[in-house]
């Protein structure tokens, strides 16, 4: 599973298997972040001013990254996202 930054410069590549997200910079094409987003990651979700990035997790709470520190910022249940 993957998705790119608004401005098309980083993509988000999800590795559900080892549960990490890697961040590649497209310009050249180099991998400039791996993190820690736990085991069970179903999805990704881009906010829609490109601030944060939601990772869906089958059992348990969703992630939260800043995509602009590249850094895990928090978790919640997928309905709080929502705004449920």
């Amino acid at each position: 599973m993957q998705v790119h930054s608004l401005d098309g410069r980083f993509l988000w590549v999800l590795d559900p298997a080892s549960g990490t997200l890697r961040v590649v910079d497209t310009r050249v094409e180099k991998t400039v972040a791996h993190l820690s987003v736990g085991a069970g990651a179903t999805g990704l979700t881009m906010s829609a001013d490109g601030s944060r990035l939601t990772v869906s997790h089958a059992d348990g709470p969703d992630t939260v990254v800043d995509t602009t520190t590249r850094e895990v910022i928090g978790s919640a249940p997928a309905a709080a996202l929502c705004g449920v």
